[in-house]
């Protein structure tokens, strides 16, 4: 009877390994299946994608396309060229009157006759508006003033003529006018201004 049995248990764990073994061996061949299935998967992918490609070039080509590539936005960075530009406050040209500090005394020395003055008060003139700009008609101080009568500020001269910031004879014109509404006379104008330094 011991026989018997230890045969009958022999011949099912035989039995018992068998199964086993087989059920290993299929978990193991449906494995290699699944991973066979994937690759093809995958490998059906990418030839479509081959083919999506080339068929994309050949359309670019046939139509003159050229594809870029997409590009990550960057951060904007403030170069020379994209900077915003310096404000700057324009300053009106002044340009070298042509003429001779003998020409403008001149032209002074002719007006005279209007307001009745003396060679003294020509001689005054001189000096006065020698200290003051050296008879320069582009004279312009720190403070505004500006021609050969130093006009503050200098568009007071601007109702003799547009011309005033350049042109001598506007800026005579307005300096011989202006001395004589307030002195009276080049005389007078030179005693105020070797008594206070102005006019």
């Amino acid at each position: 009877m011991k026989i018997g049995r230890l045969v009958n248990e022999k011949v099912l764990l035989t039995f018992l390994c068998s199964m086993i073994s087989l059920l290993t061996l299929s978990s193991i061949l449906s494995h290699i299946d699944i991973k066979k299935d994937t690759s093809k998967a995958a490998a059906s992918v990418n030839d479509a994608k081959e083919v999506r490609i080339d068929q994309m070039s050949e359309y670019s080509k046939q139509n003159n396309l050229t594809i870029q590539p997409e590009e990550t936005p960057a951060e904007t960075e403030v170069t020379e060229e994209t900077a915003p530009e310096e404000q700057t406050v324009s300053v009106p040209e002044i340009t070298t009157p042509t003429g001779t500090t003998q020409e403008y005394q001149e032209y002074a020395r002719s007006q005279f006759s209007r307001y009745g003055w003396t060679d003294e008060d020509f001689n005054c003139l001189v000096a006065l508006w020698t200290r003051e700009s050296g008879w320069n008609p582009s004279s312009h101080s720190s403070s505004g003033a500006h021609g050969i009568p130093q006009a503050l500020p200098a568009s007071k001269m601007a109702a003799y003529g547009d011309d005033y910031m350049t042109n001598y004879v506007t800026q005579i014109n307005w300096g011989l006018d202006y001395i004589s509404a307030r002195y009276g006379s080049p005389s007078a104008a030179w005693s105020n201004f070797m008594n206070k330094g102005w006019y």
